[in-house]
Order: structure tokens, then C-alpha cells, then sequence
């Protein structure tokens, strides 16, 4: 998957991030959009702004440097590319089953947006068990994730695996289906709540 998105990035810098029919103008419009559908859910919790947010997948930092604004955000990222477009908060590269240099309990929050439907289903049991150890008991958890029912369970390119909400419920206990939405013509859906 590394390849991938540094070849994105590579080639369309920022806007490697989201569909390559997207201009400037798009990726502006659907950054405001997607941030204000998200953001006003987890800033309803009224948590501290000393939180520490871990931003699993976060790419140039589209919401990363955001989230900073709230919180003390820290984004990771297999993508070298992508991480070097990165700017607003503390970021770091992470390859496909390892550590988030992190202690174990460390984070308060975690964000994730449209990236755990990337891990193959061979590597998500791991993945997730990874950002469990460095979410401290209680955690709140946002994720949103493309749930669009398939017929088939992978894309045509293989990079993107499409799942139902309750395979995400059963990695991060405590969290519930607060919001769907359509994008790209495919269900999206956002779970949150605190662990358990």
C-alpha cells in the first residue's frame, strides 16, 4: 500500500488524498463539508483541549492540523510522501504492522477517516489491536468509513475493502453508528463513542 500513495502523492501532492476526479476547488468543498459533518460530533463531547488525538491515516493532514486546533493532534502515516505535505501538528511514518511510537494508554482520542477500509482484512485484527494499546481505557473513538453494500467485498483495484459497521463496532467496543451519509455515490458511515 505504500507505493500507492506515495505514487499519489508524488503525483497530485495534496490532493493525493482524495479521488483523482477531484480539482483544488472539489477537494476544498468536500474538506469544509466532511469537517463539519465530523468535527461537530466529537467537539459535542466537550473534551479537554489537552486531549491527545491520535489521527490514525492521516495522510497530507487534511484534518490533522484542524483537529491541532482542538486538541493535541498527532497524525500517523505509512506514506513518506504524503507525510512530507504535512504541516500543523506533530506527525510520524508508520509502515503496515508497526508500532505507533507511542506508550501503551497514551491517547485520549482517536480520528480516523476513510482509512481503515484500505487494511486488508488479513492485517485489520492486528491494526486495530495496535491502536487499542495506545488508546487509554475510555478513549473516545471516531471513525468514518465507505460501508457501501458491494456485491462484492473488495474493489476492483483491491485497495479498498468494504465492510459492514458492525465489523467495526467489534473492534472498538463501545462505539455506534451516530451518522451515514453518501459521497462518491457509496454509503459512508460514522461510528463513535468511548471504549469499553
Amino acid at each position: 500500500m505504500r507505493t500507492l500513495w506515495d505514487r499519489r502523492a508524488a503525483a497530485r501532492g495534496h490532493l493525493g488524498v482524495v479521488p483523482t476526479t477531484w480539482n483544488q476547488d472539489r477537494y476544498d468543498l468536500e474538506t469544509g463539508e466532511w469537517w463539519a459533518r465530523l468535527s461537530k460530533l466529537l467537539l459535542a463531547k466537550q473534551l479537554p483541549e489537552t486531549s491527545r488525538l491520535l489521527d490514525y491515516g492521516c495522510g497530507t493532514g487534511r484534518f490533522t492540523r484542524l483537529l491541532d486546533e482542538h486538541f493535541e493532534a498527532h497524525g500517523v502515516d505509512q506514506s513518506s510522501e504524503m507525510l512530507r505535505l504535512a504541516s500543523g501538528a506533530r506527525y510520524d511514518q508508520i509502515g503496515p504492522g508497526e508500532r505507533i511510537p507511542a506508550p501503551d494508554d497514551y491517547f485520549d482520542i482517536l480520528w480516523t477517516c476513510t482509512v481503515l477500509q484500505h487494511v486488508p482484512d488479513t492485517q485489520l485484527k492486528a491494526v486495530a489491536a495496535e491502536i487499542r494499546r495506545v488508546l487509554r481505557p475510555g478513549a473516545t473513538v471516531l471513525l468514518c468509513e465507505n460501508t457501501h453494500e458491494h456485491p462484492f467485498r473488495a474493489s476492483g483495484s483491491g485497495h479498498m475493502v468494504f465492510r459492514r459497521p458492525e465489523e467495526y463496532v467489534v473492534l472498538f467496543s463501545g462505539i455506534t453508528v451516530v451518522d451515514t451519509f453518501i459521497a462518491e455515490d457509496e454509503r459512508h458511515t460514522i461510528l463513535l463513542g468511548d471504549l469499553v
